[in-house]
């Protein structure tokens, strides 16, 4: 299924089946809203030679941004007014999907482009932490705390023996 632009010019093409068939053809294609089935618009279609018809239309505008499914049918004639269906070529249909197509180049939402890279978001990001205004924090005065008991008052209080390479008391 392909994708259409909202509002693009798109170009419907029907090309015959049989390329030895030199008799005279109209081709119209019917442009549907898949969903209700509501008829857009009709594109008679011009005869390009060798079986080829071709004809342009401006494609739907998506209101809602979702994206809406057409169907495109075209039909061959064979008179110039469009009322005798040929029963030699069967009715050809095509889905597509209007919704505005996004490239990663000029940015989709996902990320920047071709013009940001590392160096550039570092940059960036130096300069709005040079825009921050410097904290000033305030110095604590050194409080020297005196041992109120001396390692030494608690031998032979407890079990444990004092070890003064480590520290501590050790049982």
């Amino acid at each position: 299924m392909l994708q259409l632009e909202p509002r693009e010019n798109y170009t419907i093409v029907r090309k015959l089946d049989d390329p030895n068939d030199s008799d005279t053809y109209y081709v119209r294609a019917f442009i549907r809203n898949s969903k209700t089935d509501a008829l857009l618009d009709t594109v008679d279609l011009t005869d390009k030679g060798e079986g080829r018809f071709t004809g342009n239309w401006q494609v739907v505008a998506d209101t809602v941004g979702l994206g809406i499914y057409i169907d495109i049918t075209t039909r061959v004639y064979t008179d110039s007014g469009y009322t005798v269906i040929n029963e030699k070529y069967a009715d050809r249909q095509d889905q597509y999907l209007v919704l505005a197509r996004y490239n990663p180049v000029f940015g989709n939402g996902s990320g920047g482009g071709r013009d940001i890279d590392y160096k550039k978001v570092r940059k960036i990001v130096q300069e709005e932490i040079a825009k921050i205004p410097p904290v000033e924090i305030p110095a604590f005065p050194k409080v020297n705390i005196p041992a109120v008991v001396s390692p030494k008052e608690f031998e032979g209080a407890f079990p444990a023996q004092w070890d003064p390479k480590l520290g501590i008391h050790v049982t």
